[in-house]
C-alpha cells in the first residue's frame, strides 16, 4: 500500500489553480489532526516504503512545489500549530525572487506577447487575486487578441517566493 501526498503549491486567495487558500489550507490540517492522521516527512515515507514497513491507512506526506514566500509566512505557523512536517521542494534559481518562469511560460505560448498602449491602465486596475482568475481565460483567447492583456496581468502579478532566511527558518522548524 502506498503513502498518499497532498500536494501544494501557493497558500494564497489568488483563485489561481495552483493555489489554497490560507482558510482552506487550515481546514485541510484541522481535518487531518482531528482525523487522527500520521502526517511524515517523505524521506519517512520513502524509508518506510523501502523498507516494507507495515504503513497506517491514516498516514500521509505533505508537499509545496516551488517555494513560495507564502509557504513560510501562510503555512507554516498552520504546519506548527498541529505539528506537522511537511517537504518543500525549492527552484533554488528564484530564491529571493519571483516565478518567472511563469511569464517564460506564456511568452512561449504567445510569441508575439508584448506590453500594448492600454496595458498601464489594466495594470493599475489589477491585483494579485485578478491576476489568479483572469490568466484561465485570456488563454483561451485568440493569442493576438490576449497578447496585451496577458503581458500586463503579467507585469502586474507579484509572485514572491521565499528568501534563504526564510528557508533557514523552515528548517529550524524541523521540515
Amino acid at each position: 500500500m502506498g503513502i498518499p501526498i497532498l500536494c501544494y503549491h501557493s497558500i494564497d486567495v489568488s483563485g489561481s489553480l495552483i493555489s489554497t487558500s490560507p482558510v482552506l489550507f487550515a481546514s485541510h490540517m484541522a481535518y487531518l489532526a482531528a482525523s487522527h492522521y500520521r502526517v511524515v516527512s517523505m524521506a519517512e515515507a520513502v524509508e518506510c516504503c523501502a523498507n516494507g514497513d507495515p504503513v497506517d491507512r491514516r498516514t500521509v506526506v505533505l508537499t509545496f512545489d516551488d517555494g513560495y514566500a507564502n509557504n513560510h509566512e501562510d503555512a507554516l505557523p498552520i504546519l506548527k500549530r498541529y505539528g506537522f512536517r511537511a517537504t518543500f521542494y525549492i527552484a533554488t534559481g528564484f530564491v529571493g525572487g519571483r516565478a518567472s518562469w511563469m511569464v517564460r511560460d506564456l511568452t512561449t505560448m504567445f510569441p508575439g506577447l508584448r506590453k500594448g498602449d492600454d496595458a498601464s491602465e489594466l495594470v493599475n486596475r489589477c491585483d494579485r487575486a485578478q491576476v489568479g482568475r483572469r490568466i484561465p481565460y485570456l488563454l483561451r483567447l485568440h493569442p493576438a487578441r490576449a497578447a496585451s492583456e496577458i503581458q500586463a496581468l503579467l507585469d502586474a502579478a507579484e509572485f514572491p517566493m521565499m528568501t534563504w532566511a526564510q528557508l533557514r527558518d523552515l528548517h529550524l522548524a524541523g521540515m
